[in-house]
């Protein structure tokens, strides 16, 4: 992040008022932050100055120096500072005062006053190793200073420092506007360039660690309590989430973290980050999940975390919508009672797969199978323990396959199963193993089922070759449900066709 002057002040304006001042002067002016770090230096061509810099050792002390005396400065109640160095010259510190805050100083270097002091000249030589004899000729060239010159350099500082700040700030906030509202528009240019969520959230994620400098971000939404990252998480960070995400809904505000492993709630945990921020992501006032971002330190101030709202308003939003699409465009291809793949849906998909296995000549397995006795079923126990009955079904279906199976409700209480490249012994084991949990499930009602249980009729075939189209593969796939059926259900009967110009293979 930013240091806090380059955030809050036009620094360029800043450096062109103070090297002008500088050199009406004719000493070195700095700008200096909390720690004595140089924030922008006007330095004029004072030689004996010059020699003291040329020694990285002499600027650490000078640096350790202006940190000490900034501290004194602050216990001064800001009052302006007029001391003595290493160096033998004398130094004024000013305090740059910002929203009731010393945030920084000014300090006026190099002032030879009262008398020249040649015990420091062979102090220097002694650190920097330059002869004594050179920092004493450059001594000689300075004009000591009174009293009366102090008071003006005095002055003339607090002038500086009544205008310049309030004008760089002034500067600095139309800066800062004019950036915020590219940053907006890069934001709305993103999120409404795409309906698709995971693109979106992607693009989110990424802009994250950009813009804030974090080392991850994670997305979580609440709605199927789906988490997405750039990273993989660990086991522990999801535990933080989890938790942050409970502290969240009930708080509605954003929570900040500076040190994890510090914070009671989590010391248990071995989280890979020090810090953290979440923020709610609210859509017209509904919490929809959280955004997290992960980095080694947090270094916002209120207005970041201010802009920063702005932004996931608009980011939770357009998450909000996409999602919404998604659930559009997921109803059109699920069944709404199963969420299986509807039968339409389901063809489109099987005219692919049987593309692929004509062009790999790959084997292609499909499933055709229904609950026996269903309309006797819905008849005993009604139809909403009949479309419950469904939903059990397939889940247990969903379970029971593979990953790479497509599972689909064909009508009715029918369902239909592809295995992509899956050869007729390596579909058997899928089918067996669903029928077996059937067999093994608890039902409601299933004591009165004509088999005192509620079972299902497979059929089962197996394509060598992609060599039938799906009307085909479906019609051999029904002939042998239809088979199980006439010889007394709760069964499976498969077929092989090694091309569709041979009859069918049984299945062993």
């Amino acid at each position: 992040m930013k240091p806090y002057l380059e955030k809050n002040f036009d620094l360029k304006l800043w450096k062109r008022i103070q090297d002008n001042l500088s050199l009406a002067l004719e000493l070195p002016l700095y700008t200096i932050d909390m720690s004595g770090k140089e924030i922008v230096s006007s330095e004029v061509n004072m030689p004996y100055w010059e020699l003291i810099n040329s020694n990285q050792s002499s600027k650490n002390l000078i640096a350790i120096s202006r940190a000490n005396r900034f501290k004194e400065l602050i216990e001064n109640n800001g009052n302006f500072l007029f001391y003595p160095c290493s160096s033998g010259l004398f130094n004024i510190m000013a305090p740059i005062i910002f929203k009731g805050n010393i945030v920084a100083a000014v300090i006026l270097s190099g002032i030879l006053y009262n008398m020249r002091n040649y015990n420091a000249c062979k102090e220097l030589s002694k650190i920097t190793n330059i002869e004594y004899d050179k920092y004493a000729e450059a001594l000689n060239n300075l004009n000591i200073k009174t009293k009366s010159e102090i008071e003006i350099y005095k002055r003339l500082i607090m002038l500086f420092l009544d205008t310049v700040p309030e004008l760089a700030a002034q500067n600095r906030l139309v800066e800062r506007k004019l950036s915020e509202l590219i940053i907006l528009n890069q934001i709305s240019k993103m999120v409404n360039s795409t309906l698709e969520l995971q693109k979106i959230l992607t693009s989110v994620m990424n802009f994250m660690l950009k813009a804030i400098k974090a080392k991850s971000c994670s997305i979580c939404i609440f709605e199927g309590k789906r988490r997405y990252g750039l990273h993989e998480p660990s086991k522990d960070l999801l535990k933080l989430e989890s938790a942050l995400a409970l502290e969240i809904i009930e708080q509605k505000t954003s929570i900040k973290i500076p040190i994890i492993n510090k914070d009671f709630r989590f010391y248990d945990l071995k989280i890979e980050y020090n810090a953290l921020l979440s923020f709610p992501l609210n859509s017209k006032e509904e919490l929809i999940g959280t955004l997290n971002l992960y980095g080694g330190y947090i270094n916002l101030d209120n207005y970041d975390l201010e802009f920063l709202n702005i932004i996931i308003t608009d980011i939770a939003i357009a998450i909000d919508n996409a999602k919404k699409y998604e659930n559009i465009k997921e109803s059109a291809i699920r069944d709404k009672l199963t969420g299986l793949f509807n039968r339409r849906y389901f063809m489109d998909l099987l005219l692919k797969e049987i593309e692929k296995s004509k062009h790999c000549q790959s084997p292609l397995s499909i499933a055709l199978f229904d609950i026996d006795f269903f309309k006797k079923y819905n008849d005993q126990h009604g139809h909403l323990k009949g479309d419950k009955l469904l939903k059990e079904l397939a889940e247990l279906v969903k379970a029971s396959v593979r990953s790479a199976d497509i599972v689909g409700r064909y009508g009715g209480e029918e369902f239909i199963i592809i295995m992509p490249e899956t050869k007729s012994i390596d579909a058997k084991l899928v089918i067996e193993r669903l029928h077996k949990n059937v067999l093994e499930k608890k039902f409601y009602g299933e004591e009165l089922q004509p088999l005192k249980k509620v079972t299902i009729s497979i059929g089962l075939v197996t394509c060598m070759n992609g060599s039938l189209t799906a009307e085909e593969l479906i019609m051999h796939a029904d002939k042998n449900l239809y088979n199980v059926k006439e010889t007394g259900r709760n069964n499976i009967k498969g077929t092989i066709i090694i091309n569709r110009d041979m009859h069918p293979v049984g299945m062993i």
